[in-house]
């Protein structure tokens, strides 16, 4: 019974951040999000998010989680433009998911930029541990 009400708790602290969400949306993290101006954050239905999932985003960017998705533990989403997460997935623990290489990058002679793309996860796939 503690832990429903905890989980109430914190999936209406999370909601707050929101800019849409379906139905049944179970958060059992205490809200870890850190959101540019004009940035986004879409769930879908029967989502649940677990302890200590953080989404970050840079200036509107966007992020979507699609309908009957797991994200486990430590998942981290950092958007720079775009996450698309797909129905019906399974992420495990301590996964990261970055749409930037987050500083200049170059390879052989090739001039040194910051590489920015979106991540589009489709549907129903499942992705293992990052540890």
């Amino acid at each position: 019974m503690w832990q429903e009400m905890k989980d109430a708790y914190t999936t209406w602290r999370v909601k707050k951040y929101l800019s849409s969400c379906g139905d049944n949306l179970r958060a059992r993290n205490p809200g870890c999000f850190h959101l540019g101006k004009g940035s986004e954050v879409h769930i879908g239905h029967n989502v649940l998010l677990e302890r200590q999932v953080l989404f970050s985003t840079g200036e509107n960017a966007r992020i979507y989680i699609g309908d009957n998705t797991y994200l486990g533990d430590y998942t981290n989403i950092l958007a720079v433009r775009e996450v698309r997460i797909g129905k019906g997935c399974a992420i495990s623990w301590h996964v990261l998911f970055m749409d930037t290489s987050s500083h200049p990058f170059g390879i052989r002679g090739q001039i040194p930029q910051t590489l920015i793309a979106p991540i589009i996860i489709e549907d129903h796939v499942w992705i293992a541990a990052g540890r």
